[in-house]
């Protein structure tokens, strides 16, 4: 949830108008042979040779807005491509809390905040972003009280001593309150889901 949201926002917030999210890995390298000049965000392993950037918010941002892109992670896009029978899907991390809780609240449906990794691999800071992201919704700021946790207890470091190439960059969006205006918004059209903006007018970094 936390890192797979905050590329997604990263992606828009680049300007790219043409990025999709795909949970079966078979068909998200279809999809990229298929258009090569498509650019591909995933943490996971692929075959020697398979030209791809990591799931990094810091490398979305800096892409190029008039390349497409795909993202595919070992949970985010997962749980975003398994929200079969919800109205609506939004992608929310720390990185766009003052952007989607205020959103949230003008929602008249019932809203349920869903951490990935509740149904994949049990990530901390999934978690604790969830919570902070429900606070806000109601109210209550607690967002920085959760980034100081997750700092706090090593999950930080372990994912900068993993990406030693752009952690502390991608750690610097993801970890950050406010640092990327998007709310991402994923529409399932069968085997992937389009992802756009639910802020349309928000502004280039």
């Amino acid at each position: 949830m936390l890192r797979c949201s905050t590329t997604l926002c990263a992606l828009l917030a680049c300007g790219k108008k043409d990025v999709r999210v795909y949970a079966d890995k078979a068909a998200a390298v279809e999809a990229r042979l298929a258009r090569p000049e498509t650019e591909f965000f995933s943490e996971l392993e692929y075959p020697p040779g398979f030209e791809k950037f990591d799931n990094s918010p810091w490398q979305a941002l800096h892409s190029d807005p008039g390349k497409p892109a795909i993202s595919i992670t070992g949970a985010g896009t997962q749980a975003m491509l398994g929200c079969t029978s919800a109205k609506r899907i939004l992608a929310g991390c720390f990185a766009n809390i003052p952007y989607i809780a205020p959103y949230l609240r003008g929602l008249e449906d019932e809203v349920m905040i869903v951490p990935a990794c509740l149904f994949f691999h049990y990530h901390i800071e999934d978690v604790v972003c969830a919570h902070a992201i429900a606070d806000a919704a109601d109210g209550r700021d607690t967002a920085d009280k959760a980034i100081a946790r997750l700092l706090k207890n090593g999950r930080a470091d372990e994912f900068l001593e993993a990406r030693k190439a752009t952690g502390e960059k991608d750690v610097a969006l993801a970890l950050k309150v406010g640092t990327l205006k998007a709310i991402p918004e994923i529409s399932l059209r069968g085997k992937y889901g389009q992802v756009t903006n639910a802020l349309p007018s928000a502004p280039k970094p």
